[in-house]
């Protein structure tokens, strides 16, 4: 996909958007494109293949890679949408500084397929949040223009940074079979009762051969990373739900609204209240689209979509 990281970056189109309804033809362009569902369920067409993207799931798709988004009627999804290109003329966005993970990565790692989908291991979804909810107030020119070329390109960065985390584990498969069927376990039923026992049965190893691969591959232990997933879902779903906090406790795996309050202070230094209030997401969800520098075709398609329904 990415056969180098080159010294720039240009974001050409960039949107959240809610969808009832949607279908498109094959069609391609000269930027990266990135879709991450939030909320609902999609698919991408590719000339070989149809993938299935649900709630935490992104696609990344390579320049002049043919795809097409489908949304089934009666199953929206809600996502949020980032095109971009990687050059060596020079931008607004500088990738100078993270050129030596990125650079050894992208030539190390050979990641040479045109469509990558996977699912965000750490905290990419909130990174392309934040740089989308940027870019719609740097848009709307609430702030200045010193201001916005270094936090657009501050944002742009750490999601690069994060997408590269996600992608080096897609590839690298963590270093270890077992790793990643634990994880798989754990992101696919975080809201239930996990324990480490269970897990090791179900992949077919002792508890105690599990906790040492895990820590060896992942830096923290099997029930860390539980409360990590937990705590990830819960930051995703107070920034962007309406959901009691009782409701999102349970959504999230915790056995109680005290053991998550607890938790969640704990790991982030204020209750789930205090940071709904301090760290709420304002991206509109519908019409929130914004085209730069590119075609807004896409743009009158969505509209189009609306009215016809």
């Amino acid at each position: 996909m990415f056969g180098r990281l080159d010294n720039y970056a240009k974001i050409t189109a960039f949107y959240s958007i809610a969808l009832d309804y949607f279908d498109m033809d094959l069609h391609q362009h000269a930027a990266y494109e990135i879709m991450f569902v939030t909320e609902g369920a999609c698919k991408v067409y590719l000339p070989d293949r149809v993938l299935a993207l649900r709630p935490n799931d992104f696609v990344c798709i390579a320049t002049n890679q043919k795809h097409a988004l489908q949304v089934e009627e009666g199953s929206p999804c809600t996502l949020l949408n980032l095109e971009f290109i990687l050059q060596n003329q020079p931008t607004d966005i500088g990738l100078e500084d993270i050129q030596s993970v990125a650079k050894t990565f992208f030539s190390e790692q050979a990641v040479s397929s045109p469509c990558v989908i996977s699912k965000d291991i750490r905290h990419f979804g909130q990174a392309l949040t934040s740089l989308i909810q940027l870019l719609i107030l740097t848009n709307s020119q609430t702030m200045n223009k010193e201001e916005n070329q270094f936090s657009v390109a501050l944002q742009f960065k750490r999601m690069m940074m994060e997408l590269i985390v996600c992608l080096r584990a897609k590839n690298s498969a963590l270093g270890n079979k077992y790793v990643n069927q634990a994880i798989a376990i754990i992101q696919a039923q975080y809201d239930q009762s996990l324990l480490v026992r269970d897990i090791a049965t179900a992949i077919g190893i002792t508890p105690a051969y599990l906790h040492q691969l895990f820590f060896a591959q992942m830096g923290i232990s099997v029930g860390q990373f539980i409360t990590e997933e937990r705590l990830k879902q819960a930051v995703f779903l107070l920034a962007n739900s309406q959901l009691p906090i009782i409701e999102i406790a349970i959504q999230s795996g915790f056995n109680s609204r005290q053991h998550f309050s607890n938790t969640f202070k704990k790991k982030k230094g204020l209750t789930p209240k205090a940071y709904r209030q301090l760290y709420r997401q304002e991206i509109m969800r519908e019409d929130g689209q914004h085209i730069v520098d590119g075609d807004a075709g896409f743009s009158v398609m969505v509209k189009k979509t609306y009215q016809e329904r």
